[in-house]
């Protein structure tokens, strides 16, 4: 139910501890900047014995540390809730309907300016009733005016790009003075 994977490294903290596991590392690089990396040759004399000896060390990791998974829980717990819960405090940027893998989806497209928690302005959308924080966020140190424009440019590219099939700007746009990206959004380009 829950992944581990950001407290835990398996090759770490459960293979390298096994009697029955061999991991041997190789160097390899393809003579360019990051074209290299390590190969790992895992081998094995008893996959029962290996398998029965993996349950316990994760058995002993789960028994000894929980107060850390515990931790982890409730900071995902409350990362989902805020995400479900949505920004405390946005302004409506824009609502756009655009073609997603198979049909239309209706977002709309909220601005966070920065705040205690985050020095950054970032974005929220809503997608049937689903609130999401977008991976897109700018530094707070420019105007509003200016990151609303680059965040609508990352979100839905240029005027006129393909998957737009309507947009409506939101007060944000009237706002700041960027009535003429909105017209030639509105427009298609």
């Amino acid at each position: 139910r829950h992944s581990l994977g950001d407290l835990y490294d398996f090759t770490k903290d459960v293979a390298e501890h096994c009697e029955y596991i061999t991991i041997e590392k190789k160097d390899w690089d393809a003579g360019m900047p990051g074209r290299s990396g390590v190969w790992h040759v895992v081998t094995t004399t008893s996959r029962r014995a290996l398998k029965a000896e993996m349950r316990a060390r994760v058995s002993e990791i789960l028994r000894t540390d929980r107060d850390s998974i515990e931790r982890y829980k409730k900071k995902l717990k409350a990362e989902a809730s805020k995400e479900a819960k949505g920004p405390k405090s946005a302004r409506l940027l824009f609502e756009a309907d655009i073609w997603d893998d198979f049909n239309p989806t209706s977002y709309a497209v909220y601005l966070e300016e920065p705040s205690q928690d985050s020095r950054m302005f970032r974005l929220w959308e809503r997608t049937n009733d689903f609130w999401r924080l977008s991976a897109i966020s700018v530094p707070a140190y420019i105007s509003v005016k200016e990151a609303a424009r680059t965040m609508v440019l990352q979100y839905l590219g240029p005027p006129g790009a393909s998957g737009v099939l309507s947009f409506k700007a939101g007060p944000v746009f009237s706002e700041e003075g960027l009535e003429s990206l909105a017209k030639e959004y509105q427009r298609g380009g």
